[in-house]
């Protein structure tokens, strides 16, 4: 996770980033209101920050699951690799795939960390001067 940049083209609420925020580091005294254009725009960043992570994490998790099984031979190994991974890849794949997508969205905790980490100062300032 580089530097953010918030986002230009929003899709988030005052009241979904306020959400975000609030999820990430508690309480702000901050109401939907004090959320700007820019405040919006670094939530669905760091949104999206989150969930390319998570995918890439359950990427690599179904990597590991398929080998760990050792299956017999590499055809198997990639059958397996795939089965678990598939759920993965095929998230984004249609409408229906990121319906089941949105019922059960998987951000890992060690994602969630490292960015409430990452952004912990950069939303001090922001509560503190109103800016980023």
């Amino acid at each position: 996770m580089g530097m953010l940049k918030p986002a230009t083209n929003i899709k988030i609420s005052q009241a979904d980033a306020l959400k975000i925020f609030e999820w990430l580091h508690g309480k702000s005294g901050l109401k939907t209101s004090d959320m700007t254009k820019e405040d919006q725009g670094m939530a669905q960043t760091i949104m999206v920050e989150m969930l390319d992570a998570s995918f890439a994490v359950g990427f690599i998790e179904a990597l590991f699951r398929s080998s760990v099984k050792v299956p017999s031979g590499p055809a198997a190994v990639i059958k397996a690799f795939l089965k678990g991974a598939g759920k993965n890849l095929l998230k984004y794949k249609d409408k229906d795939d990121i319906k089941k997508m949105l019922k059960k969205p998987i951000i890992y905790k060690m994602i969630y960390n490292t960015v409430k980490l990452k952004t912990k100062s950069l939303w001090a300032i922001r509560i503190s001067i109103g800016e980023w």
